[in-house]
């Protein structure tokens, strides 16, 4: 009896182990085409936890309250936490590394603007933009105004007329290793002004020595020297947009200074390299309608920035074009 209740009961544990092997080859398996495996799309559980923001720089900046300002609303989108993690240092190439040695699987990013392709360049890395997928920009800064000192130089004419009676003499503020020194070698040689190029250790710094006059000029943007310009310290004297800024509409552009191009800079999102498209899709889908609602718009605004959405794919080109915005600065860089 013992026998056939033993016998009863393993015949019923094979038909049951039996039952749920072709259940799970099922699940894997169309019905119609048994021997085709299908592959999960990794969007569909896309997102399964939350997200790490890295941001290669000090919190309560531009670049900063973008990110999680885009953070927000992202996380409201997806349905999960997006983590903004400040990790500054060495020009925004702290987090920049920290992504690219990331796994690929949608839960690792930085934002920032243009320090991956300017730290490369400044020869602070050995990789640039290749090295990731550009998700999406979402805004540009081209509010990036030359300062003068007034007291120094009344006027746009007066700086340019000394520089040029004083070839080699003057000197010109720039962050070493950063987004600016490259931007500032290129509009330099754009305006063909023979100046020395000095490292002022941070964009901030800029103004301080311009304002004391250890310094002659310095770029900046807009919201960098937005109290100098008001209280008068500092004057702007250009401003690298390819149109006049509404903030100061007397300041000419440095086209109608005889530049070719416009600097500025670009805020977007990068994945380590072969992160799925299918989530950089979803991700984009989402950091889309963030950037075209009306919150983030007057975000940009108070640090004269705007919105500008470009999706992956078309976000790679945008880096490129100010890639080789900088790149024939590499060399004198590096050397530097």
């Amino acid at each position: 009896m013992k026998k056939n209740v033993l016998r009863v009961l393993s015949m019923a544990l094979i038909f049951a182990l039996l039952l749920l092997a072709v259940g799970c080859t099922s699940s894997s398996q169309p019905a119609e085409n048994p021997g085709e495996v299908v592959e999960e799309d990794p969007a569909d559980t896309y997102p399964r936890k939350p997200i790490t923001l890295a941001v290669g720089f000090n919190p309560g900046g531009d670049t900063d309250l973008l990110a999680r300002a885009m953070a927000d609303g992202i996380s409201k989108e997806l349905g999960t936490s997006v983590v903004v993690s400040n990790q500054p240092g060495a020009g925004g190439s702290i987090a920049a590394a920290y992504v690219k040695d990331s796994d690929p699987d949608g839960y690792t990013l930085c934002f920032c603007h243009n320090p991956i392709p300017a730290n490369y360049v400044c020869g602070l890395t050995d990789y640039s933009i290749e090295a990731f997928e550009v998700a999406c920009i979402v805004a540009k800064n081209d509010a990036i105004y030359l300062t003068l000192n007034p007291d120094k130089y009344p006027t746009l004419d007066d700086y340019l007329t000394y520089v040029k009676e004083h070839p080699g003499e003057t000197t010109f503020g720039a962050v070493f290793g950063g987004s600016y020194q490259p931007m500032t070698m290129g509009v330099i040689d754009e305006l063909g002004l023979d100046v020395n190029l000095v490292d002022i250790g941070g964009a901030a710094n800029g103004n301080i020595e311009v304002a004391a006059g250890r310094v002659d000029a310095v770029f900046c943007s807009y919201a960098g020297c937005k109290d100098y310009l008001e209280n008068g310290d500092l004057y702007p004297a250009l401003v690298l947009s390819a149109e006049r800024r509404p903030e100061y509409p007397d300041v000419p552009t440095l086209v109608e200074m005889g530049g070719s191009a416009a600097a500025s800079m670009q805020y977007g999102f990068y994945f380590p390299k072969g992160t799925p498209e299918s989530i950089i899709n979803k991700f984009d889908d989402a950091a889309k309608k963030v950037c075209e609602s009306q919150e983030f718009k007057d975000l940009c605004a108070k640090y004269a920035a705007e919105p500008d959405f470009h999706p992956y794919g078309e976000a790679f080109e945008v880096m490129k074009a100010i890639e080789d915005f900088y790149m024939p600065y590499k060399e004198i860089l590096a050397g530097n």
